[in-house]
């Protein structure tokens, strides 16, 4: 087998199992909170929900941008990777006191501005709060399993989300169930699933035989952060915008159909966000690999890995677009535990609708992180504004207007075809 596909079969899998066990976090609460508190709950999860992927949104763009800076860098000298990840870690460290000081002073106006009310929007605040609380886990555990990944360790990245995932799943139980903690449960499992994440990344950052990177004693450099964030924005404005759709779906559903559509819309959005999580896993893997061949030896060799990249995302979107299309009904079904029928089949129609934007969905989110890989944050922005703010809003706003709430399932599938055909343009 050649040495660059087994390199790249080595770095994808463990990241996209990684990945997929990442996202369980949202999906987990997603199924307990259905079962435990219902239609309400779902609705409430669903308004919170946008924060978590602005935060989980920024945790990447320190990552990838620094992890991207790094593997491009690290060759020059050892010096220059330690300042990367040093800077990384700093700009965490800041932006999480800022949410820390945002979840403590304002969660309910987050809530109401979100569009949540009433007992929703109570449950709503509780959930944003303990995020934004938590949120100094999410930053700094999404910067250690990408520099560890850089660093050598795919298989201890992994690890380190798959046990973070298993926490979040059984504490997700024990708290909603056994001692009745409801929406706070659910998210005290969520926040503190990173945590065990961390611990685990440690065991390498701790190691002075095993790591080839580690902070140092010095005052961040204006020009390191700033590349860090024009390489790492692309990723952010990717997080964000699955928050910005989730938002501009959430009052398009809640004016056209109320709590019940905004939580038909919930089943499909926290299905959506392991979808994502599979496509930026095989991102990710991609990058450390894209990004040192294009350090080393060109654009040309990187492009290798790309092509990988893209035959993986047919594959992929075929398997999970057929079998989302075949079992919409059953999917649905899970997380309708009061047998709602109009919530039933909301659901149902927009999960085959939503998910026919896979193929295009996977190729833009690779395509972004692998040109941020190269060094062309212009181009990875451009392709995350599009699908995320410029094209997404106006085009489910206007279909919303003609067809109503059908129309607006069909937003994400136009704004994912036209993304796609101006980053292949490119």
């Amino acid at each position: 087998m050649d040495i660059r596909l087994k390199s790249y079969l080595k770095y994808t899998t463990l990241n996209i199992l990684g990945m997929l066990g990442l996202s369980l976090y949202i999906l987990a609460d997603t199924f307990f909170v259905s079962k435990g508190m219902g239609t309400k709950g779902l609705a409430a999860l669903n308004f919170a929900i946008p924060v978590y992927n602005f935060i989980n949104g920024t945790g990447l763009m320190f990552s990838i941008g620094g992890g991207s800076l790094y593997s491009l860098k690290k060759y020059q000298s050892k010096n220059e990777g330690d300042k990367i990840f040093t800077n990384s870690i700093s700009m965490a460290v800041v932006t999480a006191v800022i949410f820390m000081v945002i979840g403590i002073l304002f969660p309910g106006k987050i809530a109401s501005l979100l569009g949540a009310s009433g007992t929703v929007g109570r449950m709503t605040t509780i959930y944003i709060r303990m995020i934004l609380l938590f949120s100094p886990a999410f930053l700094i555990i999404n910067i250690l399993i990408c520099f560890g990944r850089n660093d050598g360790r795919p298989g201890l990245a992994m690890v380190a989300m798959a046990l973070g995932s298993l926490f979040n799943i059984v504490f997700d139980y024990i708290f909603i169930f056994p001692m009745k903690l409801g929406i706070f449960g659910a998210v005290l499992a969520t926040g503190c699933s990173p945590v065990v994440g961390i611990i685990t990344m440690m065991t390498h950052f701790m190691n002075p035989r095993r790591r080839q990177v580690k902070t140092v004693r010095k005052i961040p450099e204006k020009d390191i952060s700033l590349k860090i964030i024009s390489l790492g924005a692309g990723s952010l404005i990717t997080e964000m915008s699955a928050g910005i759709v989730m938002i501009v779906f959430n009052f398009l559903m809640l004016k056209g159909g109320g709590n019940t559509a905004v939580a038909a819309y919930g089943i499909v959005a926290n299905i959506s966000l392991v979808v994502i999580a599979v496509f930026t896993g095989l991102a990710q893997g991609i990058q450390p690999l894209a990004s040192s061949s294009y350090g080393n030896h060109g654009e040309k060799e990187a492009k290798i890995f790309r092509k990988y990249g893209i035959i993986n995302v047919f594959v992929i979107s075929a398997i999970i677009s057929s079998g989302i299309f075949l079992f919409a009904n059953e999917i649905a079904a899970i997380f309708n535990s009061e047998k709602n029928i109009s919530l039933q089949k909301q659901a149902v129609f927009g999960l085959k609708i939503y998910f026919a934007a896979t193929l295009f969905m996977g190729i833009n989110i690779m395509m972004s992180i692998y040109y941020a890989a190269i060094g062309r944050e212009k181009m990875a922005q451009i392709i995350a504004l599009l699908r995320g703010i410029v094209l997404v809003i106006p085009v489910m706003i206007l279909l919303f207007t003609i067809f109503g709430i059908d129309g607006v399932w069909f937003g994400v599938v136009v704004t994912e075809i036209i993304t796609m055909l101006v980053g292949f343009m490119s």
